[in-house]
């Protein structure tokens, strides 16, 4: 990459960002220790102050100005990758998980405990379970599915290293651990300086 080429850095996912840089800094993508959180800011925003910096967007429209050729660096969800590479509008963008480590996640369904109809939520649950509904949502929006019933249907997703990484590369893939209380409110401060 030219070091001069603009690049982006993604503003929705604090928690990415602060755990991008911690990995970079080798503590690992899943840092918690607050001393470490202020050092991968004092990182970020040594990063901003770069002339080629273009500022701070979310990822969906960080990935559109790379399609663009506006930009040539961001953080990048695989998902938004692989279905832009499935569509033929971005067969030159590179996607590269980091070998110092990144983020592996989950989408989760659940219902509230007080919610007004559980009922109904359950039976859309129900509905999004069924295989050949979630092989075809996972078709469409090109993420994996872990519904073990869903994936025979699958359009080859699950043999792409993009969504499904490599025993080696899970290796350095962490959970982020949920902050709650003062914990939280001390990571957001954080963050947001680095924001402004």
């Amino acid at each position: 990459m030219n070091p001069n080429y603009p690049f982006v850095i993604p503003k929705g996912e604090g928690r990415d960002q602060i755990g991008a840089a911690c990995a970079y800094l080798g503590y690992g993508f899943n840092c918690s220790d607050p001393k470490q959180w202020i050092e991968a800011a004092k990182l970020i925003k040594a990063t901003k102050a770069r002339p080629n910096f273009a500022g701070f967007v979310d990822e969906t429209p960080a990935r559109d100005q790379m399609k663009h050729g506006l930009i040539a660096a961001s953080m990048a969800y695989n998902g938004d990758i692989a279905g832009c590479k499935a569509d033929g509008t971005c067969l030159k963008l590179k996607f590269y998980l980091p070998k110092q480590g990144s983020e592996i996640w989950v989408d989760t369904m659940a219902i509230p405990a007080h919610a007004p109809h559980p009922d109904l939520a359950n039976e859309f649950i129900n509905y999004i379970l069924d295989a050949s509904v979630g092989a075809s949502l996972s078709n469409f929006n090109q993420y994996a599915s872990p519904n073990a019933a869903a994936q025979p249907q699958l359009s080859g997703i699950m043999s792409s290293e993009l969504i499904t990484p490599t025993a080696e590369q899970m290796k350095n893939l962490q959970f982020l651990a949920p902050l709650t209380g003062a914990k939280y409110k001390l990571f957001n401060q954080i963050w947001t300086s680095v924001l402004q």
